[in-house]
């Protein structure tokens, strides 16, 4: 897996030693790693890419940048500055009038392979380009920023290894209950997505 420097560095007050010597300590430890190269962005800063070979009885915990950040914090007695809120973390503020239960339905059709599915509305949400230090870190692994939305769904997957997918709730198809619905089910044989990227993907059974 591919993973920023900097944003590695995001997790740390004291300055990470060098990428070489991180991949160095890694490799030692816990996973083969090497660096791949250097990107400079058009804003002046640069960053350095680390490909880290998971190992798959640590992808649980290390398939992230905050699961290598601990690897690293635990390898080098560094303090880490975690993102995830704690008690002190500003509380979100209610939505009038909305009630996400009485207008999504979620039918999981696989509950042995999928054992909890779980959703959230964002109202009054405006779409546009992210902010230059979200692309930087996108770009650098090799993502590509489509807007703020689908930015900040993939950042928060690639940050702590939590899948996210982002949806429009008023394209979101009518059940029969009048509420939109959400199905989570093996695809058909044949049956085809469209991407984000306009690309077409054809699908088997074995896909969920």
């Amino acid at each position: 897996m591919i993973f920023s420097y900097n944003w590695l560095q995001s997790f740390f007050s004291k300055k990470l030693p060098k990428p070489e010597e991180i991949a160095e300590v890694l490799t030692i430890y816990s996973f083969e790693a090497k660096v791949l190269k250097e990107t400079r962005f058009l804003s002046g800063t640069k960053d350095v890419v680390l490909d880290i070979d998971i190992l798959p009885n640590r992808a649980h915990d290390c398939y992230s940048h905050l699961g290598i950040a601990r690897e690293i914090s635990a390898l080098l007695s560094l303090n880490l500055n975690s993102p995830i809120g704690g008690l002190n973390s500003p509380k979100r503020p209610k939505t009038k009038n909305f009630k996400l239960k009485d207008r999504l339905e979620i039918d999981v059709k696989e509950p042995d392979l999928c054992r909890r599915y779980i959703a959230g509305a964002m109202t009054n949400v405006k779409v546009g380009p992210s902010p230059g230090w979200l692309e930087e870190r996108l770009i650098a692994i090799g993502q590509k920023s489509v807007n703020n939305i689908v930015d900040a769904a993939n950042y928060a997957m690639l940050e702590t290894g939590q899948p996210l997918h982002v949806f429009d709730l008023d394209k979101l198809s009518d059940s029969v209950s009048g509420k939109k619905k959400i199905i989570v089910r093996f695809a058909r044989k044949g049956e085809k997505i469209e991407t984000l990227d306009d690309k077409t993907y054809e699908l088997n059974d074995q896909m969920m």
